[in-house]
Order: C-alpha cells, then sequence, then structure tokens
C-alpha cells in the first residue's frame, strides 16, 4: 500500500522562520555598507572601540593628572615640590597618548574607506591593515609586558623606600629632613604610590586579555596566514631583547651606580 503525506510538503513556506534567521544574521557584526565581510567588519569594529576607549581613558587621566597639579599648587595635600612628578609624568604621557590615538583611528579611517573602494571594484583580497593590526597587538603586548613590570618593579622599590627611610637618621644621611623637605606630607605620597601600582597592574591586566581576544580573533577568521609563525617569533625576542638591555642598564644607571657612590663615601670617611 503505498502511503502518501497529507500536504504536499515541497511547497510549504516557513516566513517565521525565514524571518527570524534574517534578524539573527543582522545581529551580528555587519557592516551597514553591505560591502566588508562581516569577519574583517568585526576586527574592524573592536579596533574602533578600542581606539575610542584609549582615547577616553587618557584623556580621564590627563584631567586627574590636571587636578593634582592644581591641588598640589593651591597646597590642600600639603604635598612638596616632587608631588609634581607623578602627575607631569602621567599627564604627558596620557597627552601623548591621546594625540597619537587619535591619529591612529583617522589613518585606520581612511584605510577602511580604501578598502572599501577595492571592493567595490572586485579587488578582494585581505585589507593590509589586518596584517598590521596582527603584528601590532604581538609586538605591543612584549612592550607592555616590560614597562609594566619595570614601573611595578622601580615604583615597589620608591615605594618601599619612601615608607622605610621617611622616619630614619643614619650617620650623615637624614633621610627624615630630606623627605620631609621633597614631599611635606610621605604617608599621603606613600598611599598615592601604592594606588597607582595598583592600578597599574589592573589596567595590565584588563588590556592584556582584551588584546589576547583580539588576536584568538583575528586567528579563528583569516587562519595563521597573516604573518609567518617563524617572522613573529623572530619579531618579539628582537623586541624583548631590546627590553631587556633597557631594564639592565636602568638597573646599572638607578640602583647601582648609587650604592657605588654611598659605598666610596662610606670608605672616605672611615680614612679621615
Amino acid at each position: 500500500m503505498e502511503i502518501k503525506p497529507l500536504n504536499e510538503t515541497s511547497t510549504i513556506q516557513i516566513p517565521i522562520s525565514t524571518q527570524k534567521i534574517s534578524t539573527l544574521t543582522k545581529a551580528k557584526a555587519h557592516d551597514p555598507d553591505n560591502i566588508i565581510p562581516n569577519g574583517i567588519y568585526k576586527v574592524i569594529k573592536w579596533e574602533n572601540f578600542r581606539q575610542f576607549f584609549s582615547m577616553a581613558l587618557s584623556l580621564i587621566i590627563l584631567s586627574i593628572s590636571i587636578v593634582m597639579i592644581a591641588l598640589y599648587a593651591t597646597d590642600v595635600l600639603h604635598i612638596g615640590w616632587a608631588g609634581y612628578l607623578i602627575p607631569s609624568a602621567t599627564g604627558v604621557i596620557s597627552f601623548y597618548k591621546l594625540i597619537t590615538t587619535i591619529f591612529e583611528n583617522k589613518f585606520m579611517r581612511k584605510a577602511v574607506e580604501r578598502y572599501k573602494e577595492n571592493l567595490g571594484i572586485e579587488i578582494n583580497s585581505t585589507p593590509a591593515f589586518v596584517a598590521k593590526l596582527y603584528k601590532s597587538l604581538h609586538v605591543k603586548q612584549v612592550s607592555h609586558n616590560w614597562l609594566t613590570f619595570m614601573f611595578i618593579f622601580y615604583g615597589g622599590i620608591f615605594t618601599l623606600l619612601l615608607w622605610w627611610l621617611k622616619d630614619v637618621s643614619w650617620w650623615i644621611f637624614h633621610f627624615n629632613v630630606w623627605i620631609k623637605d621633597i614631599y611635606a606630607n610621605p604617608e599621603i605620597m606613600v598611599w598615592i604610590a601604592t594606588g597607582a601600582l595598583i592600578a597599574i597592574a589592573f589596567m595590565h591586566i584588563v588590556f592584556a586579555i582584551q588584546r589576547k581576544k583580539r588576536i584568538l580573533e583575528i586567528d579563528a577568521y583569516f587562519g595563521l596566514t597573516l604573518i609567518p609563525e617563524g617572522e613573529l617569533a623572530t619579531i618579539k625576542e628582537v623586541r624583548n631583547k631590546f627590553w631587556r638591555r633597557v631594564f639592565i642598564l636602568s638597573v646599572m644607571t638607578i640602583l647601582v651606580i648609587p650604592l657605588i657612590t654611598m659605598l666610596i663615601m662610606k670608605l672616605i670617611s672611615r680614612k679621615k
């Protein structure tokens, strides 16, 4: 016996499901002009978000630095002239980061427009800025690792020495007098430095996670074809060697030379 379906299934239409699929597709990262492929547009969208976040953060830090300098100038916190060093350095760095990110965003937008023009005339290839971004993410992570390490290393030594020596007077070294001449209120400076170190460590972890996420997203879409793995390893090794030499030189300059000077002074005083 032949069994036939009640309705002709080949002519059944399901407009509701089609509409849901269309809605889900549009919910993903999608170029409003329908020109750039979704995977590449997602990379561009995240990079734009990173740049705007960096500009906003730099502007906030710059504003805080200006406020701190103003408070020091009015002597509200009773901190000596050295209190200007940290907010001044932070302000200069944040201002530099703000300006460079603004130009970076401008060049990114121009590169995206050129890429759209190429797609419009059917030149379909991986945009050059994606490979540049991929390389930059790896190199920046190496540099930021070293910078964060050096900030925490020297900042931690500075904070511990300030906390330890603010009440110490030994031989010809009257640290309690010198520190109070520099910082009218050393206790406040210790807390400010400690908070700054914690903030730097926290921001480094957040940005490292975010940077790793973007690297994995690019790998997932483009595969490992943007930059040869051997070339990338060589670039990272060169950058590691550079920062390693900078750190060793800084240790020699900041720590070893003053220690040798103190030992020489002590030997001279004993001979007298």
